[in-house]
């Protein structure tokens, strides 16, 4: 049970950095490797990704 709440908490900090530098795969397998709490205070401290302008 703790292990299954402990893989959805990185999946929800993942999704949460969707739209970040590293993106959904980047936060989900640093929660994974931490802990969810820790990368979600990584998350906090981070810019969200520039949009890309057309050339």
């Amino acid at each position: 049970m703790l292990i299954t709440l402990y893989v959805v908490l990185s999946l929800l900090v993942g999704w949460l950095g969707r739209r970040k530098q590293i993106g959904f795969v980047g936060f989900t397998v640093l929660s994974l490797v931490f802990t969810p709490v820790l990368t979600l205070l990584a998350l906090m401290m981070t810019h969200e990704r520039r949009p890309s302008r057309p050339s």
